[in-house]
C-alpha cells in the first residue's frame, strides 16, 4: 500500500507541470496581446505661437490710391480693354498650341521608337531565316555525302 505521503509527492509532480505549462501559456497570450494590440495615441495637438504684443501696423501713404482690379477695367477706355481681352486669347491660344505641339512630339517620338522596334523585328527574323537556310543547306551536304 502506498503511504499518504507518497501520494503528496506524486501528487505535486503531476502538478508542476501543467502549472509551469500553464504559466508559459499565459505569458505567450499576454505578450501577444500587448505587441498586437491598439493603443490610443497620444493626438497632434494644435501649434500656436504667443505673441507679447501684436505686430505693428503700417498705414498706407496718402498719395497712392489703391484701385481694385474691377476699378481700373472701368477707368479703362475700351479700346485697351479689348486689346487686353485680345492678348489674354493669345496667350490661351499659344498655351494651347503649346500643349499641342508637345503632343505632336510625344507622338512623333512613339512612332519613331515603334519604327526602330519594328526594324530591329525584321533584322532578327532576317537573320533567323539565313540561319535557317544554312541549316538546309548543310543538311542537304550531309545526306548527299551519305
Amino acid at each position: 500500500m502506498i503511504s499518504k505521503s507518497s501520494q503528496v509527492e506524486a501528487t505535486r509532480r503531476e502538478f508542476i507541470f501543467p502549472l509551469i505549462l500553464s504559466i508559459f501559456l499565459h505569458i505567450i497570450l499576454f505578450i501577444f496581446l500587448i505587441f498586437n494590440a491598439n493603443f490610443p495615441k497620444k493626438p497632434d495637438y494644435v501649434k500656436a505661437e504667443l505673441w507679447s504684443s501684436l505686430p505693428p501696423e503700417v498705414q498706407p501713404t496718402k498719395n497712392k490710391k489703391v484701385k481694385t482690379a474691377a476699378q481700373e477695367n472701368q477707368t479703362l477706355p475700351s479700346e485697351l480693354k479689348n486689346k487686353n481681352l485680345v492678348d489674354q486669347s493669345r496667350n490661351d491660344l499659344t498655351n494651347d498650341q503649346i500643349s499641342l505641339e508637345k503632343k505632336k512630339l510625344k507622338k512623333a517620338k512613339l512612332a519613331l521608337e515603334k519604327a526602330e522596334k519594328e526594324k530591329l523585328a525584321k533584322a532578327k527574323a532576317k537573320a533567323k531565316a539565313e540561319k535557317e537556310k544554312l541549316a538546309e543547306a548543310k543538311a542537304k551536304a550531309e545526306k548527299e555525302k551519305l
